[in-house]
């Protein structure tokens, strides 16, 4: 069998490039075979410019999957790199951007990659800086977020978020925890609601107090954009002028009884 001794460095390459999805990184990896005969991929991968456009529910792992399935996502099976052993740090501050119908927002990543190319290992975190999550009847900022592997459980990504917005004159609060497989997800507000008022109040427009109230047609309306949102982000691949023209309705509720 062939002994490597290779040096591996590129700059700006796509390492990874499909519909809804790029992301490039600049190289600084090695391959070196040691005396036992075990070959070793080591070095350090900064990742930058990335974009996703992809539903996030394409990132949840499925039970019962192919060995790509799970994160890190990616699998080679083909002999001799298969077995070779991963010693890799991964990552990058504000590498990528995501587009979606239900997320916007900007995340920076940490991970060592371990294992092998056949079955990697990633351990780390992808921390948000900054995003709002996007319901029919109000828009959440990220306050805090994070998405973790752990050596625990590496192959079950575990989320902490909270996220908060103004509406309809009440500050909504949401808190996702938990298994991204099976999240904890609690909503609170102040006026005090239940977790199910504030829920039936951000997705289908049922509002808790009786001096306003959505007509059938502004229901319809409002489901429709942001139905809406989710086919024009699939066509234009959600643009840069949303970042620049932020509109917000519906914070509070003046005296006459109408949406502000």
């Amino acid at each position: 069998d062939p002994a490597f001794d290779i040096e591996l460095k590129g700059h700006n390459l796509p390492l990874a490039r499909q519909t809804g999805l790029l992301i490039r990184g600049d190289l600084d990896l090695r391959v070196k075979t040691a005396g036992d005969g075990s070959t070793t991929l080591g070095g350090k991968v900064n990742l930058h410019d990335g974009l996703f456009l992809r539903d996030v529910r394409s990132l949840i792992p499925t039970r019962g999957g192919s060995p790509a399935t799970p994160p890190p996502y990616f699998s080679v099976e083909r002999a001799p790199f298969r077995d070779w052993r991963l010693a890799v740090k991964a990552g990058g501050s504000r590498f990528i951007k995501l587009r979606t119908p239900l997320f916007n927002g900007v995340a920076s990543g940490d991970f060592d990659l371990g294992g092998t190319l056949y079955e990697p290992l990633a351990i780390g975190q992808v921390v948000f800086d900054e995003g709002n999550i996007l319901l029919p009847f109000a828009s959440l900022r990220l306050k805090n977020a994070a998405v973790r592997l752990t050596r625990a459980d590496p192959y079950s990504p575990q989320i902490a978020l909270v996220a908060e917005s103004r509406t309809l004159g009440y500050d909504v609060r949401m808190e996702i925890s938990g298994s991204v497989t099976e999240p904890a997800v609690v909503f609170s507000s102040s006026p005090p609601l239940s977790s199910e008022q504030v829920l039936l109040m951000v997705m289908a427009g049922e509002t808790p107090r009786s001096d306003i109230s959505y007509t059938g047609a502004q229901r319809a309306q409002r489901i429709g954009t942001y139905l809406g949102k989710s086919l024009i982000s699939g066509i234009f691949g959600g643009g840069q002028g949303a970042e620049h023209l932020p509109i917000t309705s519906g914070e509070n509720v003046p005296d006459r009884g109408a949406e502000a």
